[in-house]
């Protein structure tokens, strides 16, 4: 059976830092992610400076171990599609299945089963098939990533690992920064994806939990991609009585923590969709065509890339 659940509120980006907050609070770390560089503080509060940088590095570390056991994610999901302008809610269901390499699917219908979305990535390909619309799309990851729309936050955090268990790392990072907001850590990720270092995520950790409540996208361009809100999170390893309000989990060896809810805000759009994981399994053989988007017979085939130029929503 598949339960409702709300949000109250729109998605809210975290507040900007004053200058002098950011002064005061920021440490700039720079390197490669996997380690942080290593600063002796001469003043009286140094040594508590240094307990409060190892206690950081304990917690990024344990965001990045997390995720190494991870191979497959296979998941059930209970959906609300909100749109922010027309003050409207649309519950669905949704069905994922994704990898360690960053192939995923997912399958969306209504609660009376009709298929509303099917999206996957398969290597550098992929394909959308928009049933209600009678659209069929196929092209490279590239033209979600380089294109802004409805579904670019998806093609960028819709891998198994930053959907369901991020962390202030990614493949082409050269650098990570850290700035303060109340008690919250600020971890921005840097990458270099031409001569210039930007900012490529941008992390809130929960300030009493080893979790990430917030984490805001940008793209190549340093463009505003969207934010992916994590809530109620599941510690499966911390016992039973903790783990029983969270999701469904199956898998080998145990799930480590992760959100029970996850929602995606894309930039500028007044709709957001709220991920509550049902059933999570990890470590599941996944047949590498599943990640494939049947193709409904006799229906044609539009270039990707190409309409998105031409619209940025393939709704339209």
């Amino acid at each position: 059976m598949v339960h409702g659940l709300t949000l109250a509120g729109r998605c809210s980006r975290p507040a900007r830092l004053s200058r002098v907050a950011a002064l005061l609070c920021g440490i700039a770390l720079l390197g490669v992610p996997a380690g942080w560089s290593k600063e002796s503080g001469s003043n009286r509060n140094g040594s508590r400076k240094d307990n409060g940088r190892e206690q950081l590095e304990r917690v990024l570390a344990e965001l990045d171990a997390r995720r190494s056991g991870v191979q497959t994610v296979g998941a059930v999901l209970n959906l609300t599609l909100y749109d922010s302008e027309k003050n409207k809610e649309r519950r669905l269901v949704g069905q994922y299945i994704g990898d360690k390499d960053g192939n995923m699917r997912l399958r969306i219908t209504a609660v009376t089963n009709q298929l509303v979305l099917d999206m996957g990535r398969h290597d550098d390909k992929v394909e959308v098939n928009l049933p209600l619309k009678d659209r069929f799309f196929s092209g490279r990851l590239k033209d979600l990533l380089d294109n802004q729309s409805e579904l670019t936050l998806l093609a960028h955090v819709g891998n198994a690992l930053d959907l369901f268990f991020p962390c202030a790392s990614t493949p082409k990072a050269v650098g990570r920064t850290i700035t303060c907001n109340d008690s919250r850590k600020i971890v921005s990720v840097l990458e270099k994806p031409n001569y210039i270092r930007r900012r490529s995520r941008r992390l809130t950790l929960a300030p009493n939990l080893p979790t990430v409540e917030d984490m805001d996208v940008y793209d190549r361009f340093g463009r505003e991609v969207g934010v992916v809100k994590y809530r109620d999170y599941s510690f499966p390893e911390w016992g039973a009585e903790v783990a029983a309000a969270g999701p469904v989990v199956t898998g080998d060896p145990p799930a480590p923590p992760h959100p029970g809810r996850i929602a995606l805000c894309p930039h500028g759009s007044p709709f957001s969709l709220v991920m509550q994981v049902e059933e999570l399994k990890l470590n599941e053989m996944i047949s590498s065509s599943g990640f494939d988007v049947p193709r409904p017979e006799n229906q044609k085939v539009q270039d990707l890339g190409r309409a998105l130029k031409k619209s940025g929503n393939l709704w339209d």
